[in-house]
């Protein structure tokens, strides 16, 4: 008797000990892991945020993104329809596009504005040769020519300015743009007027020369981009096209494609078709990436 009671309280609670502590491990290794992905998302979103003057908390942006997730994750779930599979595998779906889409715009317009920036930045040296000409030292020639550039690049000269005014170095006012703007072109800037504001050196030559170089530069970026866009078309193309000639078979003969669709061995073949295109188009990309 003593033995049936022992069995039946013993193996319920044994299960229940090894079920709590691998529940406990499971959500420690998680909120290990959540709290490592966060603090990476948060520097991230403020490292972007703040190279764009976008003046919003990280930690609020994350909390926003995570919102978006969410009621993505809602929405496809709704699409699914009373099906559980298919309204999760839609949630899946849209919430992972949610998740990413913050990203993707920060990145954009983080490029973007890098790229306006080194557009810019050939005339921004020629204005600054000519002041330097004039008699002007390097800290009054780009408080004088901040007004006068626009933005972004005039932007990153009123912050050098600013911290001028507060006591910085002009050195290492010129190391804080070049860290906070991640141009190669800025850091031959700044790195050449380190240079001449240690050694001595024709400073007004040295930014002629510079701008001259740059903007060579980037004409053959534009060129390249120019002559490398065919490929990029085929690619956008070859990814495409099979799934456009999916779609159009579904809207002609829908008959013969739908239980082909709905079969196992059609489902396989999406998949191996999605696979196969996406290596092809990412390795297309990288035979017409050319690093410079």
């Amino acid at each position: 008797m003593l033995t049936d009671i022992f069995v039946f309280v013993a193996g319920p609670l044994a299960a229940s000990i090894c079920l709590g502590v691998l529940g406990y491990l499971v959500a420690d290794t998680f909120g290990r892991s959540y709290s490592t992905y966060e603090q990476r998302s948060i520097e991230a979103f403020h490292e972007k945020l703040h190279q764009i003057y976008i003046f919003v908390d990280p930690e609020k942006f994350l909390k926003i993104t995570q919102l978006i997730t969410v009621l993505a994750f809602i929405v496809g779930f709704a699409f699914g329809a009373g099906n559980i599979v298919r309204g999760v595998f839609y949630g899946v779906a849209l919430a992972a596009i949610g998740f990413v889409t913050p990203r993707i715009a920060l990145y954009i317009i983080a490029k973007r504005r890098l790229e306006k920036i080194n557009e810019q930045l050939p005339d921004a040296l020629d204005m600054l040769g000519g002041s330097l000409r004039a008699g002007l030292t390097l800290s009054q020639a780009i408080e004088r020519n901040a007004s006068r550039t626009n933005p972004p690049l005039g932007q990153e000269f009123g912050v050098v300015c600013q911290e001028l005014r507060l006591g910085t170095s002009l050195r290492d006012a010129l190391r804080h743009w070049s860290d906070r703007v991640d141009v190669l072109d800025v850091k031959l800037v700044v790195i050449a007027s380190d240079i001449a504001l240690r050694l001595g050196g024709n400073l007004a030559e040295t930014y002629e020369i510079l701008g001259r170089l740059i903007r060579d530069r980037y004409m053959f970026r534009r060129e390249l981009k120019a002559m490398t866009s065919e490929g990029r078309m085929q690619a956008i193309v070859m990814a495409l096209i099979p799934f456009v000639l999916l779609l159009l078979l579904s809207l002609v003969n829908p008959d013969t494609m739908m239980p082909f669709l709905k079969s196992g061995m059609g489902k396989v073949l999406i998949g191996t078709v999605v696979v196969l295109t996406t290596l092809a188009y990412f390795w297309i990309k990288k035979i017409i990436t050319i690093e410079y």
